[in-house]
């Protein structure tokens, strides 16, 4: 059933944050998965990405986790973890969805 869950959830993220045009990395196992957000970096750099951690974090309470916190070198990749229940999954999507729409009206 966990299983269930957690590919049902993964699958909706895919869904949603391609819908924006955010790539995400198949998933080999895990309760995360990476989401290229560079698209929405103001400067493709390390604070960059800290910059949009900190919009998400400060102004939306969501937690995504910069690549550049893992050593990734690739700018713009984010974790996020999905083992949540499906009404929270969907309001920290949403969540997202107004930062990123609400960014590109600036």
């Amino acid at each position: 059933a966990n299983l269930n869950r957690l590919a049902s959830s993964y699958s909706y993220i895919g869904k949603r944050l391609s819908s924006l045009g955010i790539p995400v990395l198949v998933a080999q196992a895990g309760l995360f998965c990476w989401a290229d957000f560079s698209l929405y970096l103001d400067t493709h750099t390390e604070e960059g990405e800290i910059k949009l951690f900190r919009r998400f974090f400060d102004e939306y309470k969501v937690y995504l986790v910069p690549g550049c916190m893992f050593g990734c070198k690739i700018v713009g990749w984010f974790r996020i973890i999905f083992a949540v229940g499906q009404a929270r999954l969907e309001e920290g999507l949403d969540r997202i969805e107004r930062a990123l729409s609400k960014k590109s009206l600036l």
